[in-house]
């Protein structure tokens, strides 16, 4: 994860969380013109394809914390691809005021695709706040109950989010304050353990050390 000292800082800020309101007809707008992006990726490839989007409650869709979310995702799936020799054919990556949009044109099987980001979506600290879609070369939305997966929960009380969300159960300030301190937490974590790792780096490489172990000799530990 390569943030900046600046990014970091504004993380952490106050304003982290502030944008600009959306409204209904922008989100109705991008709405359309996302499957439209998903269709033409689908029917030029005729393959998987893997559409990402935020949990973004409200109308505000694009701040700091939105776009790091998006900026880790875009880092780990890169990663995914590349480990389990998934070929991209194609890419698209969007983010303005209605939201962060990112396409995958894969080849690879769309059900393995899946089991793949679904599993991310359940293990990694920040899972929960992507939407991680597969779409088969049939326009077909691979859905977790396809795979025998219970749906997603809320990220406030465990109960189903489909549910939380149509009763309105937890308010604006409460959802966004969480995705907020999680990522804060995240952050801070991997800052920590890459500081760490660097230091241990240093020490290591740090030439001379008398009496300990260098790159120009053996310490007695060794013998």
């Amino acid at each position: 994860m390569n943030l900046s000292t600046n990014t970091i800082s504004k993380i952490f800020s106050e304003n982290c969380l502030n944008g600009e309101l959306c409204d209904i007809q922008q989100l109705l707008e991008a709405k359309e013109e996302r499957k439209k992006c998903q269709e033409q990726l689908i029917k030029k490839h005729s393959s998987t394809l893997v559409s990402v989007t935020l949990v973004t409650p409200g109308r505000i869709k694009k701040n700091y914390c939105y776009e790091t979310l998006f900026y880790i995702i875009r880092e780990i799936l890169d990663d995914i691809f590349i480990k389990n020799k998934i070929k991209v054919n194609e890419s698209l990556s969007q983010f303005d005021q209605t939201g962060a949009l990112l396409l995958f044109s894969v080849d690879a099987i769309a059900s393995d695709v899946k089991v793949l980001l679904t599993n991310l979506e359940e293990e990694h600290y920040l899972g929960r706040f992507w939407d991680l879609d597969v779409i088969n070369s049939d326009f077909k939305i691979l859905s977790r109950a396809d795979f025998g997966r219970s749906p997603r929960k809320c990220f406030l009380c465990s109960e189903d989010a489909k549910v939380c969300g149509r009763q309105q159960k937890h308010s604006y300030h409460e959802l966004t304050s969480k995705i907020h301190e999680t990522l804060k937490e995240y952050i801070f974590q991997k800052t920590v353990s890459e500081m760490a790792y660097n230091a241990l780096l240093k020490e290591v490489k740090l030439t001379p050390k008398p009496g300990l172990v260098d790159l120009n000799s053996l310490s007695l530990n060794y013998l």
